[in-house]
């Protein structure tokens, strides 16, 4: 008998997750960046490694950039300068909103919060787009395990007696494949980050007193998820749902004489 298992696999999207953004900072003016990095060469006695600051300063021009979330509060943007790359490791004082939802969200990143002399603020715009509710049929597989039992080695003494004469039983692992029939729909998200690049005092907040707007920074990702609304269960070759119980009935008897 068949079972409607009515699904919303709905995969929200929030920046907190392991995502990465494609953009460019367009530079202004002059922008200096603090690159934080390991010093290998300067172990201290617990075999730590020491940290060193590497200054630089972007001429006004684009480089590209990749801006990376490792966790809620984790996050990382690669710029390209030349044939060189640099990372900046900021780590935020408060969980960024989830962006996932329809809509114009606000975002903005402390100068230090990203130990730098300068901040970003701005919006990410995010668009939702869903297709019609498409029927299908797709493959499937289900794991299970059963029980495989060899005769003993004084098979003649239990003739009588089967569940005697196979004691010596193992647990093996399988798979069996299917098909199912499916409803679904896909769905594609769009995100577009647009912020400035604020000069702060020092390094407080961006928020604070601004100074100079020193560039801009976009980013763009898009994401395509398929999102079931229906699946009912793998079945075989013979429409019988596979279960994927222990199969303790299907004991394979190998007699060893």
């Amino acid at each position: 008998m068949f079972k409607s298992l009515l699904l919303s696999l709905i995969f929200l999207l929030a920046i907190s997750s392991c995502k990465t953004f494609k953009g460019n900072i367009e530079v202004k003016r002059s922008l200096p960046i603090t690159i934080i990095q390991d010093d290998p060469f300067s172990d201290d006695e617990n075999g730590d490694e020491d940290t060193e600051e590497l200054h630089l300063t972007l001429k006004p021009g684009v480089y590209t950039t990749e801006l990376n979330f490792s966790g809620k509060k984790n996050l990382s943007l690669d710029i390209n300068v030349g044939n060189e790359e640099y990372t900046i490791d900021a780590y935020l004082n408060k969980e960024i909103n989830n962006i996932s939802k329809k809509g114009v969200h606000k975002i903005t990143l402390t100068a230090k919060e990203l130990n730098q002399s300068w901040g970003l603020k701005g919006t990410v715009k995010t668009k939702v787009f869903r297709g019609d509710l498409i029927q299908s049929n797709e493959s499937c597989s289900v794991s299970y395990r059963y029980l495989e039992c060899y005769p003993r080695g004084d098979y003649k003494k239990h003739k009588k007696r089967v569940r005697d004469r196979y004691r010596n039983c193992k647990w093996f692992y399988d798979i069996e494949y299917g098909n199912r029939d499916v409803e679904y729909y896909n769905q594609t998200k769009t995100y577009d980050i647009n912020t400035d690049i604020i000069s702060a005092k020092s390094n407080a907040e961006a928020t604070a007193k601004l100074e100079n707007i020193l560039g801009t920074y976009t980013a763009q990702r898009q994401e395509n998820t398929r999102i079931y609304q229906y699946q009912s269960c793998c079945y075989d070759y013979r429409k019988r749902c596979i279960s994927s119980s222990d199969r303790r009935y299907r004991r394979r008897y190998r007699r060893r004489y």
